[in-house]
């Protein structure tokens, strides 16, 4: 198996199991991760079932090393039950996974954690900042009995212990959400690219702003369409730039691939709408429609 963090290729492998008849139809099966990385289970199939034929399993989930489990990772067959009519040797699973799930709302959840929990927003103020950036707890009392958030199970902040503790920015996006709930890396670099492109598309204008003796309108056409046909250009050969070339091993290579994109899209700009890409074929027809009447009539 082919394991990476940007990309990995899918695999198939043949296992044979072997058990007696009388244990009945297979329900669920378990998985153990002896390697020291995750890797993401996407089916798994059992053929010639003697009396049942073909067994499927949806599994679509990350599993990681047995190490980091409590509990061993079990994968139930594509079949629903009520509550009554499990199977009883399914259900001492079906309720440990449910546990599993529910988690037990203490303990710092860590990124192999399956727990859905939610908590007070309790991580809105920075008291080490001083009062200026107190913020009130949001949700479980009278006056704010709403909303709820994801529970991350962070300590507490030191100069107040209600509050929990914050990530800084730059790893804001690592806060806790189940593995199987996050972003795939692809995703998660056209977020991050659009939102540079989003910022930087909003920043830009404000500064030529400061330099334009009319920065609340647009001077000519010209201004308009340099909104989309613009961008900050930025050198290819990045050994050239120190700089650019350190960013390159900070970032991961898809979302660096989305900021220098070569595929004919400007850095750090949006394509144009396809409204004024119309309005400026028809102004082009109109005009070359106006020329050549113009010479017909003369000739």
């Amino acid at each position: 198996m082919k394991i990476t963090h940007i990309a990995a290729a899918d695999e198939t492998f043949n296992v044979n199991f072997e058990w007696e008849e009388e244990v009945g139809v297979p329900g669920a099966f378990i998985v153990k991760n002896s390697h020291h990385n995750e890797f993401y289970l996407k089916t798994a199939t059992l053929e010639d079932v003697p009396g049942h034929g073909r067994i499927h399993f949806v599994c679509n989930s990350w599993v990681y090393p047995a190490e980091n489990y409590k509990k061993d990772r079990v994968f139930f067959t594509n079949q629903s039950y009520l509550p009554t009519k499990t199977p009883l040797p399914l259900r001492h699973y079906r309720e440990e996974e449910l546990q599993t799930l529910r988690g037990n709302g203490t303990g710092k959840l860590e990124e192999w954690d399956r727990v859905y929990d939610y908590d007070v927003y309790n991580d809105l103020s920075e008291p080490e900042m001083g009062p200026k950036h107190a913020r009130p707890i949001l949700g479980g009392s009278s006056e704010y009995p709403y909303p709820r958030r994801g529970r991350t199970g962070r300590p507490p902040a030191e100069t107040d212990p209600r509050h929990e503790s914050r990530l800084p920015l730059l790893k804001s996006l690592s806060i806790y959400v189940p593995r199987d709930e996050r972003f795939s890396h692809l995703k998660l670099s056209d977020v991050i690219a659009y939102g540079l492109k989003s910022a930087i598309q909003f920043l830009a204008p404000e500064a030529e702003a400061q330099f334009d003796r009319t920065p609340s309108e647009f001077d000519s056409l010209k201004d308009i369409l340099e909104l989309y046909e613009g961008g900050i250009k930025l050198p290819i050969k990045l050994p050239d730039f120190p700089f650019l070339e350190s960013i390159t091993k900070e970032i991961p290579f898809p979302i660096l691939k989305e900021i220098l994109r070569t595929d004919g899209e400007r850095p750090f700009h949006f394509p144009m709408p396809q409204v004024i890409k119309g309005m400026i074929k028809f102004l082009s027809s109109y005009f070359l429609f106006r020329i050549d009447t113009c010479h017909t009539s003369m000739d």
